[in-house]
């Protein structure tokens, strides 16, 4: 996509003499928009854990079982949290 941006950029440019900046205008976009999938994504990992740890507390029986499963979402929940780091300065 980026590919084809520059190539209309630079065509337009050549064209009109203009200095459009379609492509850092996509750069920008996209940052955001993967900025906000990470976001999202996060959303949806932590509702999910917090879903699976409900259900296992209530749960009867096999205590040592549940204290597994309680540290297994422990460790996701952690690794959840972690920032993510995207090169968004780096998209080509």
């Amino acid at each position: 996509m980026r590919e084809e941006l520059k190539t209309a950029q630079d065509a337009y440019n050549k064209a009109t003499g203009s200095q459009t900046k379609i492509v850092g205008c996509w750069d920008e976009f996209f940052a955001d928009r993967l900025d906000q999938i990470v976001v999202k994504a996060k959303e949806w990992l932590n509702s999910a854990l917090d879903s699976l740890e409900s259900e296992w507390k209530a749960k009867q029986g096999n205590n040592k079982l549940k204290s597994q499963v309680a540290r297994i979402i422990k460790v996701h929940r952690d690794s959840v949290d972690k920032k993510v780091k995207l090169d968004t300065k780096n998209l080509v």
